[in-house]
């Protein structure tokens, strides 16, 4: 029985991480095709070895496109995002012990939900624990990098 839930978990972890990084790709795709966009545009726009064709020099700072970040070089969505995912996890937490602890809770949900068992168990936590953690690597460590210029 353990195994059955324990590999249920792992695959709907697993298939949730798969999704997640595929949305990223997507956004990534799109993200350098408006810039690609952007870029002809540009060199549409902007005269082409016009001597006498004012430059406009920017403001240091503008025009960069990255996000605000906080000390650590962490942006601020993502830290926000860290701050709730672990939220939800302590609550998620507390939950199971509830869960764990409370007979009536028990026969509630045996006769109401036939897969909260398998959820509401600490192997469940453990798991969403590790696929938050992964997330969170991955975007400190693989994230979106602003421009480099």
């Amino acid at each position: 029985m353990t195994r059955v839930s324990l590999g249920l978990l792992l695959t709907i972890a697993g298939v949730s991480l798969s999704a997640y990084s595929l949305a990223i790709m997507r956004t990534s795709r799109e993200t350098k095709r408006i810039r690609s966009a952007l870029y002809r545009l540009e060199s549409l726009v902007e005269p082409r070895g016009e001597p006498d064709a004012p430059t406009v020099t920017p403001a240091i700072g503008a025009g960069t496109g990255r996000a605000k970040t906080i000390r650590g070089g962490i942006p601020k969505t993502l830290a926000v995002a860290l701050v709730e995912a672990v939220m939800l996890i302590i609550a998620y937490t507390g939950l199971v012990q509830e869960y764990a602890h409370n007979v009536n809770m028990q026969e509630w949900v045996r006769t109401n939900l036939s897969l909260g068992g398998y959820l509401l168990n600490y192997d469940a936590v453990f798991v969403v624990t590790g696929t938050v953690l992964g997330a969170a690597v991955f975007q400190v460590r693989f994230g979106r990098q602003g421009p480099t210029d």
